[in-house]
C-alpha cells in the first residue's frame, strides 16, 4: 500500500499558504494530475481510495471525475475503494452554524465581493456562482450524472465500493453538520454550539464518536416560496448525493469553535499540534474504516448494502 500526503494545492510562492482560493475546479485538475503522475510512478498499483479534509473532500469528488473511466469504471485505472471525508461542505455553506446567522442579503453580497476579488473557492461555497442565464452553480452541477461541463460526477462517485463522511455534531462553526451530513434541515443532531457538560460526556460512545449510521436519502420538500434560492440549491444537492449510500460518523469535540480543525488532528507545529490534539483518537477511527473489509459496502449499480 502506498499513503500519499497530496501537495498538490501547496503554494510554493513566498507569503502564501495555498492555492485553495482559486476554485474547486482548478483545486481538483491538480488534485487529478497528482494521482496521475502517481498512478504512473507506481506501476504495482491496483486500488485507489481518496480521503479529504473540508474543502479536500470537494477537490476529491471532482478529480475523480476528471479521472473516471466509464469503460472500466476506474480512475486513472486504478479500481476506486473507499471515499472519505472529514468535515467537508459537500451542500456548500451559508444557511446553518455561524453564518446561518447572517440576513441572506448579506451572504448575497459577501458572494459577490468574492467574485469581484476574484476568489471563486468563496463564491462556489456560497452557491453564488450561478448565472443568469440558468448556469447552476459548480456544487449543484457536481451532482449531475454528466454535467454541462462535460464531467461525469455522480458515476465517478458511485463507482467508489464505499462512501464515508465524518461530521461534527456539534461546535464547527466553519462546515456544520448540516451540510458535512448532507442533510440541509433546521436542527441538526445538536444545537451547532455547545458547551462541555457532564451530560455531553455521557453521550459519547466511544473515541468522540456521538454515533454511526447510514445517511438517510433526503426528499427534497415542496418550495413553499419561503427559503432562500441557495437552500433550495442545498436540498437539491443533499437529494441527488443521498440516491448513493454513505456511512456517516457524528463526532463530538466539546470545545466550541474548534471542531473544524480537531476532526483532522490538525498539525502544522506546536502550537496547532497541542491545540487540536484531541482529534487524533477520531483520526484513527478513520484509519480503522480505511482498514475495514467487508463492511459498509455498496453495491455501485443501485447502492444498496450488501453487507
Amino acid at each position: 500500500a502506498l499513503v500519499h500526503l497530496s501537495e498538490a494545492q501547496a503554494n510554493r510562492r513566498r507569503f502564501a499558504l495555498s492555492n485553495t482560493f482559486d476554485g474547486v475546479e482548478r483545486g481538483g485538475a491538480r488534485l487529478a494530475a497528482e494521482i496521475r503522475a502517481l498512478a504512473r510512478d507506481h506501476p504495482q498499483l491496483t486500488t485507489i481510495s481518496l480521503v479529504g479534509n473540508s474543502l479536500g473532500g470537494l477537490y476529491c469528488r471532482y478529480a475523480a471525475a476528471l479521472l473516471f473511466s466509464a469503460n472500466d469504471g476506474t480512475l486513472a485505472g486504478l479500481v476506486p475503494d473507499t471515499y472519505l471525508t472529514t468535515a467537508s461542505p459537500h451542500l456548500g455553506v451559508g444557511e446553518h452554524g455561524a453564518l446561518g446567522v447572517l440576513p441572506d442579503f448579506v451572504l448575497r453580497g459577501v458572494s459577490f465581493l468574492a467574485a469581484g476579488g476574484r476568489v471563486p473557492t468563496l463564491q462556489q461555497l456560497l452557491l453564488g456562482d450561478g448565472d443568469a442565464g440558468g448556469r447552476a452553480p459548480l456544487l449543484v452541477r457536481m451532482t449531475d450524472e454528466t454535467s454541462p461541463d462535460g464531467l461525469p460526477f455522480l458515476a465517478a462517485l458511485r463507482s467508489f465500493r464505499r462512501r464515508c463522511t465524518f461530521t461534527n455534531a456539534v461546535n464547527d462553526s466553519m462546515v456544520p453538520w448540516q451540510t458535512s451530513a448532507l442533510q440541509p434541515v433546521t436542527r441538526g443532531p445538536m444545537p451547532w454550539l455547545f458547551w462541555q457538560d457532564s451530560l455531553l460526556k455521557q453521550r459519547l460512545a466511544d473515541a468522540n464518536v456521538l454515533y454511526e449510521q447510514t445517511v438517510p436519502p433526503y426528499v427534497m420538500p415542496p418550495d413553499d416560496g419561503r427559503g432562500s434560492l441557495r437552500l433550495r440549491h442545498m436540498q437539491r444537492i443533499a437529494e441527488r448525493l443521498t440516491t448513493l449510500q454513505w456511512h456517516e460518523v457524528a463526532v463530538v469535540f466539546p470545545t466550541p469553535f474548534l471542531a473544524h480543525n480537531k476532526i483532522c488532528a490538525l498539525d502544522r507545529g506546536l502550537v496547532t499540534r497541542a491545540m487540536f490534539k484531541d482529534g487524533r483518537a477520531v483520526v484513527r477511527q478513520q484509519q480503522q474504516f480505511l482498514l475495514r473489509r467487508g463492511k459498509y459496502e455498496y453495491d455501485s449499480n443501485d447502492a444498496r448494502c450488501l453487507s
